[in-house]
Formats: structure tokens, C-alpha cells, sequence
């Protein structure tokens, strides 16, 4: 631990508040639920106010099972899962044993600075679950936890200068996720009126009516497609002898595919330049292979004949990827077969127009791209930001700053 400014000292989470957690009415019960008790589970938990819940028990329910009502104001926190995920209830409800309910002694701490606390404590939450299947804390290991408590008036300030930074930071947030919604719905937009006819010309934007000179024909009569078979696992090796394998879309990198692994057998095989798609789930992304190398059979190798430039392909799959996918079959996972594939209709205008299309949609791809990157390095840098708010906030640091101004 580290020293605490004058007037602060440290107790632990049970010495400031009284614990408790809820149960589970037995399943299958139906005279346990849809009563009229709200009965919150994890997914209610929102890190703020939870006014209602999405199942409730009877009570019943409530009065058979382990379950406890919990007042108005007590600040509850994900123990399994989701852990360190909060809520403070505003009305009166159970919970399930997955729950956790802190109700604050007044005297000690406040309900906001508590709540402040423990989200200031979630990444360390993390680092201390245990459990083979899925990890967990328990209330042994939170009403032992050490919170620094500076008196009542000062917990009250670092709770609004808390509120004041953390509106602001979520308000920026929110304006870099909603450029980003719009990015890709730009994106969207781009597509569909590139392979419309839409973007440099006149074109009606339906499939069956195209501007002049445009064809929808099949994929199979512009390009050759190969369907990836999976050598046998023997063949494998990561020392380099044989060929370079692809199996899927997992070993697709950031441009090209990442190699992890070669054979020394195959027959089915794409060459440098060729478009991989994924034909097993998830079915539609694509890539460029950089080298020649076996595919498996999560994959496709499709090579454009001379009617169509690559690149046009490429990005006409890229636009169609959502209608691929809609076509994968399969009852464990989604593939789509090589005839459908094959069969799969492309929008094409002469090679010319092809190429300006190309043109556009690769600028104004870099300028968005650009601009997403930005808007992440942004998203990041408000996670780091409220980091380290938190971390002022319950080490003295934010109320110093502040009087120190």
C-alpha cells in the first residue's frame, strides 16, 4: 500500500459496508418467476443505475431460495464472469448468487465514493479471480479488500470532480463512437454505389438495371475459382519443408496472411496475387495471398480472368461479403459450398471503369481508414485517461491538483 495523505487511512470493504449476495430460485420452478420481484443477474448490470431488471422472481421464488432482497442505494458488483461489472439498484430487488450488494455505513464511506472505488479496482479484480471453467471472486476476497478513506467531506469532493471529468471524457467518447458508426456507414454507401454504376455515373442502382455497358454475370465466368482441400495433418510442419498452408480466415494478418505452418503434401493451391476468401466460418472475409501456397478447406482461391481487374473483384466481394454470408449452410458452423460460390452474381462495367472505380474506392478508403485510426487511437486514449483519473482520485492526487489551482 502505498502512504495515505493526512486525514486519509485505510479500512477494508467489510469494516465500511455490509455485504451480502442472492441465489437462484430453483429452474424450472414456474411458481418461482414472473412474480413481482425484480430479480437482477449480470446483464443488468450497466456501471451505473439499475431501475429494472429483465426477469422477475415471485416471492415464492424469493422465500424458497437464497435469494435476499436488496434496499434502495446498495452498490452491486459482479463476482463470476463479468467481474467488477456494477450497479447501484434504485429500487428495491434480488439478486442472484452472481451478485455481490454493498450496503455503505453512511458514517464511513459514501455510496458514490464505494462505487468509484470498486471500479478503480476492476483490472485487479481480474488479475485475482480463480476458477478452472470461469473465473470468479468471492466476498471473502472483497470484504477483506483495503479502500482508502479520506473523511466524509473530502470523499463528497472527489466524487464531483470525479463525475465532472468522467461526463465530459464520456461525452467525447460518444461523439468518437458515433464518427465511427458513420464511417461505416459511409463505408456501406461507398460500396453500393461503386457497384451500382452510382459513382461515376448515372446508374439506376438496381441489379437488373445498370447503366450501358455493364453485365452481371456469374463469378465463375470471370474468374477461376479453387476450392481449398486440407492436406493430411502428418504433411504438417513449422519448420519451413514444402509448401506455405493457409487454412482460414484465423491466419489472415493485417495485409497479407500470416504463414504458422507448411506442408509437405496438398492439391488444391493459390498463387501469389490470388483473392482468399473464407468458405468456413466465418464465410465472406477476404485477402490477398502474397505467395504461392496450399489453401485448406476454410478457404478459396479466386483468380480474375482478363474481363476483370483483381483489385475490381476484390472489392465486389468485399461489397457482397453480407450476401455471402447469408448463404453459408451447416448445422456446427457456417460454409458455403463451391457451387454457390461459383454461382455468386458480380456487377461488371468495362475494364476502363473498372479501374476509376478501383481508384475512387482506394482513396477514399485510405482518407476513412485514416480517419478510424484516429478515431481508436482517440477510444484508447479516453481508457488510459480514466485510468489515471481513478488512480488520482484514491491516492489523494485529484483533491491536491485541484487545491493546489
Amino acid at each position: 500500500m502505498t502512504d495515505l495523505p493526512n486525514g486519509w487511512e485505510y479500512k477494508t470493504l467489510g469494516e465500511v459496508a455490509k455485504w451480502g449476495s442472492g441465489g437462484t430460485p430453483r429452474a424450472g420452478t414456474l411458481s418461482y418467476y414472473d412474480g413481482e420481484i425484480p430479480w437482477a443477474i449480470i446483464g443488468d448490470l450497466n456501471d451505473s443505475y439499475v431501475s429494472q431488471t429483465a426477469r422477475n422472481i415471485t416471492k415464492k421464488g424469493l422465500e424458497e431460495s437464497s435469494a435476499k432482497m436488496v434496499p434502495v442505494g446498495a452498490v452491486l458488483i459482479a463476482m463470476y464472469g463479468s467481474i467488477g461489472k456494477l450497479g447501484i439498484n434504485t429500487i428495491p430487488m434480488a439478486t442472484n448468487q452472481a451478485i455481490a450488494f454493498a450496503i455503505p455505513k453512511i458514517d464511513l464511506v459514501l455510496q458514490k465514493y464505494l462505487f468509484y472505488y470498486l471500479r478503480s479496482q476492476r483490472e485487479v479484480f481480474l488479475w485475482s479471480g480463480k476458477g478452472a471453467t470461469q473465473q470468479n471472486i468471492s466476498q471473502t476476497l472483497l470484504k477483506a479488500w483495503k479502500i482508502p478513506l479520506p473523511p466524509i467531506p473530502e470523499q463528497q469532493e472527489i466524487v464531483e470532480i470525479l463525475e465532472d471529468h468522467l461526463t465530459r471524457l464520456d461525452a467525447a467518447l460518444a461523439d468518437v463512437k458515433q464518427a465511427k458508426v458513420k464511417a461505416a456507414q459511409f463505408r456501406r454507401s461507398l460500396f453500393r454505389a461503386a457497384f451500382t454504376g452510382n459513382l461515376i455515373g448515372d446508374g439506376a442502382g438496381l441489379m437488373t438495371d445498370l447503366p450501358n455497358g455493364w453485365e452481371i454475370m456469374r463469378l465463375d465466368e470471370i474468374a477461376d475459382v479453387v476450392m481449398g482441400q486440407s492436406p493430411p495433418g502428418s504433411s504438417y510442419n513449422e519448420n519451413g519443408e514444402g509448401r506455405p498452408f493457409f487454412q482460414g480466415k484465423t491466419e489472415f494478418g493485417e495485409v497479407h496472411p500470416t504463414v504458422r505452418k507448411y506442408t509437405t503434401a496438398g492439391t488444391k493451391f493459390a498463387k501469389a496475387g490470388d483473392i482468399l476468401m473464407s468458405v468456413r466460418a466465418p464465410v465472406g472475409p477476404t485477402n490477398i495471398a502474397d505467395i504461392d501456397c496450399v489453401i485448406g478447406r476454410g478457404l478459396a482461391a479466386i483468380r480474375a480472368k482478363t474481363v476483370v481487374s483483381q483489385n475490381y473483384l476484390r472489392w465486389s466481394l468485399k461489397h457482397l461479403e453480407i450476401d455471402i454470408q447469408s448463404k453459408g449452410t451447416g448445422t456446427t458452423f457456417d460454409a458455403i459450398t463451391g457451387e454457390t460460390l461459383r454461382g455468386t452474381l458480380i456487377a461488371l462495367p468495362p475494364l476502363p471503369e473498372q479501374q476509376k472505380i478501383v481508384e475512387i474506392i482506394e482513396d477514399h478508403l485510405s482518407r476513412l481508414d485514416a480517419s478510424v485510426a484516429i478515431a481508436d487511437a482517440m477510444e484508447k486514449q479516453s481508457f488510459s485517461l480514466r485510468r489515471s483519473l481513478l488512480q488520482a482520485a484514491f491516492s489523494g492526487q485529484l483533491t491536491k491538483e485541484v487545491a493546489s489551482v
